[in-house]
């Protein structure tokens, strides 16, 4: 192959990942202690923000400094609303009715608190995954872990929530502000094997979306 061709195929490439880039508008809340949540949505053709992509989210910190979030329930992780323009909430469909529901039943401000049975109950759980002495995956054992997200500075590891179109019951083409409330916990490191966890609530982000009419 011709170093031309190289090139040009490499161009390419680039811009295709440059169009990429520019398909995703993030939006993020103000700090809550290091923390800042981010928010990621895709456009459609009009430039408008997705009514039917994922929506994406990410926990970032404010310094340098790395840090390990564990993530509630669904019940409790994020409260979501959403309002046509005159104001008149849209409901949740059914199967996410319980989506946000208990956010409020966590105190906030919050202090610090130890691991125990009460918070375990809160945090999403999920099979843990077992490494060998150097550090090899050796697969998923029997025992359960926190989910969690690793914030940097740049971004962690992203997280998803479902669709506008399959989180809310919208029979009317037309305009609508979505409001989204983020919570969680800050793993906060105590020497050994020990850690706190601090409840972080971030300001509610919003942004509009549009439902097209059906041709």
């Amino acid at each position: 192959m011709r170093v031309v061709d190289i090139l040009i195929i490499v161009s390419l490439f680039l811009c295709e990942i440059k169009a990429r880039a520019y398909d995703y508008e993030s939006i993020r809340s103000k700090p809550s202690g290091d923390l800042i949540v981010e928010v990621w949505l895709h456009k459609a053709h009009d430039n408008s923000h997705s009514f039917v992509t994922p929506i994406r989210y990410d926990c970032l910190t404010v310094t340098n400094k790395n840090c390990v979030v564990e993530l509630p329930k669904d019940e409790y992780l994020c409260s979501i609303h959403m309002f046509d323009l005159a104001g008149n909430a849209i409901h949740l469909r059914s199967k996410y009715e319980e989506w946000g529901k208990r956010f409020n039943d966590l105190k906030y401000p919050s202090t610090e608190q130890l691991w125990n049975t009460s918070l375990r109950n809160i945090l999403r759980m999920k099979p843990a995954r077992i490494t060998g002495p150097s550090g090899e995956s050796l697969g998923i054992g029997p025992q359960m872990e926190a989910d969690f997200i690793i914030a940097e500075q740049d971004g962690g590891s992203q997280k998803a929530l479902p669709s506008i179109e399959d989180l809310f019951a919208v029979k009317e083409a037309g305009v609508y502000k979505v409001k989204l409330q983020f919570q969680v916990y800050a793993r906060i490191y105590k020497g050994g094997q020990n850690f706190a966890y601090k409840l972080e609530r971030f300001e509610p982000v919003e942004f509009m979306v549009v439902k097209e009419k059906k041709q």
